[in-house]
């Protein structure tokens, strides 16, 4: 067993020595939360900032882990120059009242990169509430279509007695 452990550790250390370079970038994140409040069949539309901290350019990747059905991101890939940011928009639709929890990764890979990469990355939480119609106003649109109807109607009987009595 011992041998079998120093083996394995003499394997990845070869290979640790045999890379050349090793890199990473940094990502930042705003906000580092995200509430959204929607009602059900209505897209409800956030944005995220993301910053590329380091000197170097990178390749940056924004998706949602598990609600992609749910969750639209704008864009998914791009390149950040050094110290520079990003809007990525975020639009969410639900079907389904309830209450969803998810969350947003952001990766970001080096661009010129030679050797062992390193990618790094966030989650964002994202807490997303879909919430049914209000009662009253299911009540409210039945009233105002039943009144355009029996104006409707009675504005055809009066055309239709009209042209009966001429």
């Amino acid at each position: 067993m011992k041998k079998n452990t120093l083996f394995l550790i003499l394997i990845c250390f070869f290979l640790l020595s045999a890379a050349k370079s090793v890199m990473a970038i940094g990502v930042g994140v705003k906000p580092k939360e995200l509430n959204i409040k929607t009602e059900i069949g209505k897209a409800a539309e956030t944005e995220i900032l993301i910053i590329n901290p380091s000197d170097e350019p990178a390749f940056y990747s924004v998706s949602a882990d598990n609600l992609k059905r749910k969750i639209t991101i704008s864009p998914v890939d791009f390149l950040l120059e050094p110290n520079s940011s990003r809007i990525a928009v975020v639009i969410v639709k639900s079907w389904i009242p309830c209450k969803f929890n998810d969350n947003i990764s952001v990766v970001s890979r080096p661009v010129n990169h030679t050797g062992l990469t390193a990618a790094s990355g966030v989650k964002v939480p994202i807490v997303i509430t879909a919430m049914d119609i209000p009662f009253w106003w299911i009540i409210l649109e039945i009233v105002i279509g039943s009144c355009l109807i029996i104006f409707f109607m009675v504005k055809l009987r009066k055309k239709r007695n009209n042209k009966i009595i001429k």
